[in-house]
């Protein structure tokens, strides 16, 4: 039979490499004793006879705009450390506002806590007015509607706090994203615009509810810095209400003490809304210049160049 390859009877290969160990063993311990004794005897060298060199620096003066501080801003896209519902609209200081629809769809409330720290004004849609006594409705996630405003109380409208969170995350930022809950005739549960806005306007009675529900719900939410309304598909006998409606809120938000922002959505092209007025009766008109194309419309370009143009 033959002999293993490594077979070793007479262990003669253990003992030759047991004094090659022996050998590096000691020779580490000699080498460690030698590092450890220069460590100790390690002599410092003698500094350099240089004189250090004067350097007259000084800062540059900087001259602050208003609104300007110490602190590092937000964002590049912002000009001042103002608060987003300080600034005048139009005024070139970049503001940038986004809606927030809670439709269930989790890509949404990703969206926001991936873009948050560069928004400025939050319009979540949260309130509705669904009937004409003008009643605050809001809608649970699985679009059931309950009454904001009621004998118990107000209820939240910011479902877990998702916002809110949204929003602590960056908290330390100089100025964070204000909040205007926006209100429309809007109702989930049947996807469309209720008709019914026309009766609500044009019901002094329904305006006055309106109005006392809302205060008590900025009330109980002191962070929310005001409203954002989106009435839609207004009945043209209704427009009269509607001014109404919008200067007496628009008196409300900037009583003394108060210092409400109230944003109005509005059309573009429409006669029937009168822009002069509702910009000197609210602190800011979102004009809805939607896409010139979507899934609802014929097949076109998003926004071709003379559609852009006239727009």
């Amino acid at each position: 039979m033959t002999k293993q390859v490594f077979y070793d009877p007479q262990r003669k290969r253990w003992k030759r490499l047991r004094r090659v160990f022996d050998v590096l063993a000691v020779t580490g311990v000699v080498v460690g004793a030698v590092f450890a004794i220069s460590l100790v005897k390690m002599t410092p060298l003698p500094e350099l006879l240089l004189t250090a060199p004067k350097h007259d620096y000084a800062p540059l003066p900087v001259e602050l705009g208003p609104g300007r501080g110490a602190k590092l801003r937000r964002s590049a896209h912002r000009r001042t450390d103002l608060k987003p519902s300080d600034v005048i609209l139009n005024s070139g200081e970049g503001l940038r506002a986004a809606y927030y629809v809670e439709d269930g769809d989790e890509a949404s409330y990703s969206s926001l806590w991936q873009h948050i720290s560069q928004i400025d004004l939050l319009f979540p849609e949260w309130l509705h007015v669904l009937d004409s006594d003008g009643t605050l409705t809001s809608f649970s996630r699985d679009n059931r509607p309950f009454d904001v405003v009621d004998s118990s109380g107000v209820h939240p409208v910011d479902h877990e706090d998702r916002v809110a969170k949204a929003i602590q995350r960056v908290a330390n930022d100089p100025t964070p994203a204000e909040i205007f809950p926006l209100i429309n005739n809007f109702d989930p549960a049947k996807n469309e615009f209720q008709a019914s806005i026309g009766d609500f306007l044009t019901n002094p009675d329904g305006r006055a509810n309106f109005l006392q529900q809302l205060d008590k719900f900025l009330a109980a939410n002191p962070s929310y810095r005001g409203i954002s309304l989106d009435f839609e598909e207004i009945p043209s006998e209704a427009q009269q209400g509607y001014m109404a409606l919008l200067t007496a809120i628009y008196a409300d938000f900037h009583a003394p003490g108060r210092n409400l922002k109230l944003y109005v959505n509005t059309p573009v092209g429409d006669d029937d809304y009168d822009l002069k007025y509702m910009a000197d009766h609210s602190d800011g008109l979102l004009l809805m210049n939607y896409d010139q194309h979507q899934t609802s419309s014929d097949p076109g370009p998003i926004a071709a160049q003379d559609w852009l143009s006239t727009t």
